[in-house]
């Protein structure tokens, strides 16, 4: 049976709905006289409708209703403000020199005891001190090498490690030769005795060099999870790469005036982020298949973003929610990304090797 394939080739809006219809309100609702029958009022209406002279009848407001209500508030809010005699005298500031003898041993003293007071806190002020550390609570990590060589481990490290992990054993050990060390990593079964880090076969370079050749993109398949995921990368354009640093150079001029500028690791993810996007063509699972075109075929509000930001900056983040809903799936594109552009780097490299073209024949 054939999986459903979903292409993200638009972006768009939909338009908004129409505003509700405002309720129809009669010209002259809120007038005076307007009062509806049968309407029944609290005692504190009742006093207020009798100040202003209505006490049988209060259907029939009368049309200077508005100016009574504003005589009577202002007659209540009259408050008498206390009548000051005198003006408040501020005396004329007196030289220290021309103060009497007694005068100025009373503020001499007044000073001195101010100091000593303060000089009595700091001394009775306890110092804050952090609280020791109990060793049986919070114990010193124990860390454990288990790539170093057996012989320079201690005899309790040696002893975890064996038990801990089964590593393979180097060749040459049946012979009466000592392993050097592991050569699976036991945390994520790295082969330590590969000296390359990216790996090139000679089907990458054929491909390579066709596209080179013919104008088109590199494209390479990765697969993980047993084969239950596979992801095709192709190479950027050259429009899609400056796309990528225009839109960093913006993100960082914006973060600039917000004065929330991040280190240079973080302009440095954020620009792989922006490669991964774009470099994401296809994702096949075992229950559908993810199309994404180029970020030139894919529809989006031009409303959406402004100058100087770019396409991509409409784009992103409906991209990421639709490519990489969780960050497990985030962090495993992003993994693989990171390998193919290494391999891009490294056969771009190599294209100046004499035994580049021979491999492919």
């Amino acid at each position: 049976m054939d999986k459903p394939v979903r292409k993200l080739d638009s972006f768009r809006k939909l338009p908004a709905p129409p505003a509700p219809a405002k309720p129809t309100i009669p010209s002259n609702a809120g007038l005076p006289g307007m009062m509806r029958p049968g309407t029944v009022l609290t005692e504190v209406e009742r006093e207020g409708l009798k100040q202003l002279g209505i006490v049988d009848n209060p259907e029939n407001l009368p049309a200077n209703i508005a100016e009574k209500i504003h005589n009577v508030v202002k007659e209540t809010s009259k408050v008498e403000m206390p009548k000051v005699d005198k003006p408040l005298h501020i005396p004329e500031p007196v030289d220290f020199s021309q103060l009497p003898d007694d005068k100025k041993k009373e503020i001499v003293g007044f000073i001195k005891e101010a100091v000593e007071e303060r000089k009595k806190e700091q001394v009775n002020k306890p110092a804050y001190v952090d609280p020791p550390l109990d060793p049986k609570i919070f114990k010193e990590p124990e860390i454990i090498d288990d790539l170093l060589p057996a012989s320079t481990k201690k005899p309790e490290e040696q002893k975890t490690s064996e038990t801990a992990t089964a590593a393979p054993i180097a060749e040459g050990v049946g012979s009466g030769l000592v392993s050097p060390g592991p050569v699976m990593c036991p945390h994520c079964g790295w082969d330590t005795t590969k000296t390359e880090l990216t790996e090139v076969s000679d089907e990458d370079k054929l491909d390579f060099v066709q596209s080179i050749l013919g104008g088109i993109r590199f494209k390479k398949v990765y697969s993980v999870f047993g084969g239950r995921l596979n992801i095709t990368f192709r190479a950027l354009t050259t429009a899609e790469s400056d796309t990528a640093y225009k839109q960093l150079i913006v993100d960082a001029q914006n973060d600039l005036q917000s004065k929330i500028l991040s280190d240079t690791s973080f302009y440095w993810r954020t620009l792989m982020a922006y490669r991964a996007v774009m470099g994401i063509e296809k994702i096949e699972s075992t229950d559908n298949i993810i199309e994404i075109p180029p970020i030139n075929d894919i529809d989006v509000d031009e409303a959406s973003y402004k100058k100087p930001n770019t396409k991509l900056f409409a784009l992103f983040d409906d991209l990421v929610s639709q490519i990489m809903p969780t960050e497990a799936m985030r962090n495993t594109i992003t993994h693989l990304y990171t390998e193919f552009n290494s391999l891009c780097e490294k056969l771009q490299a190599m294209a100046e090797s004499k035994d580049f073209w021979k491999a492919t024949k």
